[in-house]
């Protein structure tokens, strides 16, 4: 089932391949970079309450397991650690 044809594919895809200096590459990665420092100033007004939210949920979450699995309801647990943030939040300041 040999057609004679030969694959050309690697040379067709070295031949139409895009080479771009490293310089080019390090400037955009630059722009990109500053693009990125830009938006995250930018939203940060709405950025950094919800990923201290989620440093929280984080912190507390290995509590919360710990007091689930002890046979706490839920509800409890939950008012524990709220409980306990705001303890601390009224400690520190």
């Amino acid at each position: 089932m040999d057609s004679g044809q030969t694959d050309l594919a690697p040379e067709a895809a070295r031949a139409t391949a895009v080479t771009t200096s490293p310089l080019f590459r390090s400037l955009t990665g630059l722009v990109l970079a500053g693009i990125a420092l830009y938006l995250l100033s930018w939203a940060a007004p709405v950025a950094t309450p919800i990923f201290f939210a989620l440093y929280l949920a984080a912190i507390r979450s290995p509590l919360y397991q710990w007091l689930m699995g002890k046979g706490l309801k839920e509800g409890l647990v939950l008012l524990l650690l709220i409980a306990g943030i705001l303890g601390a939040g009224v400690a520190v300041a």
